[in-house]
């Protein structure tokens, strides 16, 4: 499987998305939901993106990106 990363829009926030795709390009559906996984925002947030993903030595997929808080700080997630 391949992994692309970023965000979407959805009610007004931005939320961290992960797409999960077969060799062949079209969306995996064993995947998060029909191929996608919508992170929810920290709480309180209303913005959150992954830029950066990884596999670790167990499978388990890492991603890395920012979180902006209620406060309206960005900060590493």
């Amino acid at each position: 499987m391949v992994y692309l990363a970023g965000y979407a829009g959805k009610k007004g926030l931005v939320q961290a998305a992960v797409w999960g795709l077969t060799r062949q390009g079209r969306l995996d559906e064993r995947f998060g939901a029909k191929g996608v996984l919508v992170l929810p925002n920290a709480a309180g947030g209303s913005e959150d993106r992954v830029y950066g993903l990884t596999l670790d030595g167990h499978g388990r997929l890492l991603a890395a990106g920012f979180s902006r808080g209620a406060d309206g700080k960005m900060r590493l997630a």
